[in-house]
């Protein structure tokens, strides 16, 4: 029960009014005549007999009128929500929808929504069948169809908070409308409880109606719109070779209210410590980037979090990140001979020094001064122009590749095409044969790439990086390996790029240079990101900066039996029984934000996990056109049966309920009852008198 107007309870202190009455009451002593008083002790009345109430049935009804009377001005009224189930007819099936989404966190609405399932669960009839799914971006069925519905309660009560996931409401009726369609029952309903944002349907998204004779009801446990500010986006280089990242990290903060807001308060803190603590206004529907940079790490992993001010919807207040602090990647590039600004590889030891956050230890030699040794320890290794190696070298660069390494190899016009075919022989992707001059014409062109490869993928774009400008003048025409990949050829048709795996590694051939000798590459904006690219694809960085929630996450294994221990962020330990985790071990599906911890032979490494951040957007849906949308139009019964839940106000359900008027008249009848019985009493003692 609830009450409109509570402060009138203090009314009940007046209860203290008759029992005080009956208390302190005194009544006339009778006068007996007698002699003489003067060999009499004088006695005080109290110690010759306790006071005591008299008259109970007269104090009780006194105060049950006081507090009856009370009781009808604080305007009492009941809440119930057995009216939006509508379980009056026989052979009911119905689903209950439970949004499950991380939204449902703002405030106590999923409270709110679990208390409308168990009512709708309650006013079912005793062989109505319900059925209950809770959902997000999928759905889970928690209680199949049935007549028992202890076992959907039971489930309610186990929902102890939403999830991480965002919404998705036509795969969720989808489902229901699935489950429906099973039965035979003559009235079919699906119950919709959610917050009803915006974001979770895609107007533009395939189209689906619900079956024929299914009512849907929407339940909204919305209250008000909300207000809620997020952090949706951190940008930053997940990667650096320094103590110090002299970077940019930037965050973003999103504002879609309808109100501006200042000075608010963002934090970054690494391993768990404030670095720096700044303030930000942000116009209504509109974001604001802030910026950090200057700040020391430690080796290995760094757990990075921003953090806003606390909401009513705090999930969405921290985005989560990692910048992993690492050891230059060894490069080495091999060519003919050193003569510095005419060298081979001048161009290819700029492009790999150049910027700030350089991950690139190079060093050059020729091929002469390469150990065979140091072969072993070269993550990536560049063969600029360079025909022949020691059988020891080539031995040593072959393993190094079918490690893990990348190799590179260019030619040019010190490559002699009989010593290069007999000495990597097993290692190029590709025999060469002749070098192709332009004679005819002036230049060769590169026509034929392909774009959807990582190396090549920034050049999609012929608007950003023509490389159709790029001249060629020389190349060797060369025979790809039967397994071998061509990436690239120029307008003739000859290959440019060949790559192939080997073992663990891949090498990477460029028919023609990586200087000025036989095109114009280095002297254009193409061979900067083409250099960086290359590298990045034959030696992938592990780890990255942050997932989100639903992305698959891989586990490296040192060894196939191995089992990598990992740890949520609600630190509780996965096993391949928990949803997500595949059943060898090597990968999981993130399920909520924060920090999972993998947990190798060791050593530990984290993996930062964000939200979808659609969802932080509150605005409304608008359900008119969403039932319109996901109801068979041409189906009367359906179109006329679909409702919507009206929500009243405090004030409505008291008004239709009138719960305080036979309050006030049953006071009022027993203040009757109270003057009758009250005249009774005192009548009759004087009578006597």
């Amino acid at each position: 029960m609830s009450f409109l107007s509570p402060l009138f309870f203090l009314g009940v202190l007046a209860l203290s009014v008759p029992i005080f009455v009956h208390l302190i009451r005194k009544e006339r002593a009778k006068k007996v005549p007698f002699a003489s008083l003067m060999f009499l002790r004088r006695i005080p009345q109290k110690s010759i007999r306790r006071r005591r109430l008299r008259h109970p049935l007269l104090l009780l009804l006194r105060c049950l009128a006081i507090l009856l009377f009370v009781l009808s001005f604080t305007r009492p009224f009941l809440r119930s929500d057995a009216g939006i189930a509508g379980f009056g007819a026989k052979d009911k099936a119905a689903i209950i929808l439970l949004d499950s989404s991380y939204s449902m966190g703002y405030g106590n609405r999923f409270e709110q929504a679990r208390e409308k399932a168990r009512s709708i669960i309650r006013s079912a009839g005793e062989k109505d069948k319900v059925g209950l799914i809770k959902f997000s971006q999928g759905y889970q069925i928690l209680s199949q169809l049935t007549d028992n519905k202890a076992n959907a309660l039971a489930s309610i009560n186990q929902l102890a908070k939403p999830t991480s996931y965002a919404t998705d409401y036509i795969q969720a009726l989808r489902a229901a409308n699935s489950l429906l369609a099973e039965t035979g029952s003559s009235e079919k309903i699906i119950y919709l409880i959610s917050d009803f944002q915006a974001s979770g349907w895609n107007r533009a998204g395939e189209a689906f109606a619900l079956n024929a004779g299914v009512k849907l009801i929407p339940v909204d446990v919305a209250t008000e719109s909300g207000t809620n500010l997020a952090v949706t986006e951190v940008s930053l280089d997940s990667t650096v070779y320094s103590n110090k990242y002299t970077g940019k990290l930037i965050a973003k903060i999103n504002n879609p209210n309808e109100a501006g807001r200042r000075d608010l308060k963002v934090i970054l803190r690494i391993n768990d410590h404030v670095i720096e603590e700044k303030k930000a206004s942000i116009a209504a529907n509109s974001s604001q980037a802030v910026e950090f940079t200057d700040f020391h790490l430690l080796p290995g992993n760094n757990r990075g979090v921003i953090e806003i001010e606390a909401d009513s919807l705090p999930v969405d207040d921290k985005f989560y990140f990692i910048i992993n602090r690492g050891e230059q990647i060894k490069v080495l590039c091999v060519e003919t001979a050193i003569r510095g600004p005419t060298s081979e590889s001048f161009y290819l030891r700029q492009a790999l020094r150049t910027g700030e956050n350089i991950p690139y230890a190079v060093n050059i030699k020729t091929a002469g001064a390469v150990n065979p040794a140091e072969i072993k320890d070269q993550q990536i290794i560049f063969l600029n122009d360079v025909s022949n190696l020691g059988e020891a070298v080539i031995s040593n660069l072959k393993a190094a590749v079918e490690r893990g390494a990348g190799l590179v190899i260019s030619l040019g016009r010190k490559t002699d095409a009989g010593q290069f075919n007999k000495a990597f022989e097993g290692v190029a992707p590709a025999r060469l044969t002749t070098v192709e001059t332009a004679r005819g014409k002036d230049y060769f062109l590169l026509t034929s790439l392909k774009t959807d490869h990582p190396i090549f993928s920034p050049f999609a774009d012929a608007r950003s990086v023509n490389v159709a400008a790029l001249r060629f003048y020389s190349y060797f025409n060369c025979e790809p390996s039967p397994r071998a990949a061509v990436l690239g050829r120029f307008d003739d048709g000859s290959p440019a790029f060949v790559e192939w795996q080997l073992g663990n590694g891949k090498v990477l051939l460029f028919t023609s240079s990586l200087d000025t000798s036989w095109n114009d590459m280095p002297l254009t904006p193409v061979y900067l990101p083409l250099i960086h690219q290359a590298a990045k694809y034959l030696l992938p960085q592990e780890g990255r900066a942050y997932y989100r929630v639903g992305e698959a996450i891989k586990i490296k294994k040192p060894g196939e039996d191995d089992f990598i221990a990992i740890d949520s962020p609600a630190e509780k330990r996965l096993t391949t029984s928990d949803e997500g985790v595949a059943q060898d071990g090597s990968l999981f599906t993130a399920q909520e934000n924060g920090f999972y911890r993998i947990r190798y032979p060791g050593r530990a490494q984290f993996a930062a996990v964000n939200l979808d951040f659609k969802e932080s957007d509150l605005s409304k849906l608008n359900l008119d056109d969403f039932v319109a949308a996901v109801t068979t139009r041409s189906d009367t019964t359906v179109a006329e049966g679909t409702e919507k839940m009206e929500k009243k106000t405090d004030e409505e359900i008291e008004a239709g309920q009138n719960i305080w008027w036979s309050l006030l008249i049953l006071s009022l009848v027993l203040f009757g009852l109270e003057a009758v019985l009250a005249n009774r009493v005192y009548s009759s003692k004087v009578i006597r008198t």
